[in-house]
């Protein structure tokens, strides 16, 4: 059964980075036709609409949450909310493909915050992954900062804000990650996420 819910993740995982990807640029190219506030709410009404059936199938779970498990669950969406917003803003800001390089750094934070709060094991593979993220933030990034900016004092306040939009949006949806691991016990490890993060990665590079 485990092994079925891995691979149940892995490809739902997959389908997830599409989505999100095609999302995201869509977000990126109607960014001059309304507010980001806007679109914002309008894609937070039609995400209800598509949960509402979901919501039907399950209903009869909610008579089973304990009053700490609700907090989680509400505190987890919060989170997952909050990741949302900050990361379409440093989209409007600074583009999809500076965004998606600097919420890279996502992997780091989801890691930091398992050791913390789920108290795993730091295994090497861990260390290889979240070195990997930082030095691909770090060296793809930088060049286009100085490239925009001329010099580092002189970057666009601008995109200074969506710089940390995007990190916010980053730290956010690492804590969502952690608090929804710690609601879940089918899962062992961040192999289904790792796959998701890589590839909605590899679909901005060259944007």
């Amino acid at each position: 059964m485990k092994i079925l819910d891995r691979v149940i993740g892995s490809i739902s995982a997959i389908f997830s980075a599409g989505f999100y990807s095609a999302e995201n640029l869509l977000l990126f190219n109607v960014r001059q036709s309304a507010h980001p506030f806007f679109i914002l709410v309008c894609c937070s009404f039609i995400q209800t609409i598509l949960l509402i059936p979901l919501v039907i199938i399950a209903r009869q779970s909610f008579t089973n949450i304990r009053r700490e498990e609700l907090f989680l669950i509400i505190f987890t969406g919060f989170l997952g909310s909050v990741a949302h917003i900050g990361f379409a803003l440093a989209i409007f800001s600074i583009g999809p493909g500076n965004a998606t390089l600097i919420f890279y750094t996502e992997p780091i934070f989801t890691i930091l915050l398992s050791v913390v709060f789920l108290k795993i094991n730091f295994r090497w593979t861990d260390a290889v992954f979240a070195t990997t993220a930082f030095s691909a933030v770090v060296v793809i990034s930088l060049p286009s900062i100085l490239e925009n900016s001329g010099v580092l004092e002189d970057y666009d306040r601008f995109e200074i804000v969506g710089v940390v939009f995007a990190l916010l949006g980053a730290a956010m949806s690492a804590g969502g990650l952690v608090s929804a691991r710690k609601q879940s016990s089918s899962l062992d490890d961040f192999g289904c996420y790792r796959i998701s993060s890589v590839l909605v990665y590899r679909s901005y590079l060259y944007t």
